[in-house]
């Protein structure tokens, strides 16, 4: 029972030497394509635009009908870029949560194994319940899981 309880332990620490792998890969490749910078950059950007295009109307320049229609559509143009710069931001947010857990695993994992073997503190820090069934199977449940699948999903 336990070389198998081992065995399980050191596949969970196997799968997240390969999270950790795949997350330094993909920090050091991965470009965001929406950077959170350029995104508010743009909506200052709209925000300006706006302005100038008031002075425009209240210089008189610019008819009140066409001063409306290109308010109205930059105002637009500048939810939908705030809606995005929301939605970059709570995405960093869970990625940056995620990659603390693993972090957070991958040290606590190796504070609690010693060379050659595993220790009863890594067994109470990983293992959650183990289940004996009487045709002679068990099934081990870690308390790490979770973050070990989404983590699987995001970086491999």
């Amino acid at each position: 029972m336990n070389a198998k309880a081992a065995r399980a332990i050191k596949t969970v620490f196997y799968a997240l030497d390969v999270v950790n792998q795949g997350m330094q890969e993909k920090q050091s490749i991965t470009v965001r394509c929406m950077d959170i910078e350029d995104l508010e950059k743009q909506a200052e950007a709209i925000r300006v635009e706006q302005i100038k295009l008031y002075e425009l109307y209240a210089d008189g320049v610019l008819l009140r009908d066409a001063y409306i229609e290109k308010k109205k559509a930059l105002s637009e143009k500048l939810a939908a870029l705030q809606d995005s710069i929301r939605t970059e931001k709570k995405e960093q947010e869970c990625a940056d949560e995620l990659d603390e857990e693993i972090r957070a695993l991958t040290k606590q994992a190796s504070e609690k194994t010693y060379i050659g073997g595993l220790t009863k503190e890594c067994v109470e820090a990983f293992v959650s319940m183990v289940y004996l069934y009487d045709d002679q199977t068990m099934k081990i449940e870690f308390n790490c899981e979770d973050v070990i699948r989404r983590a699987l999903g995001k970086y491999i």
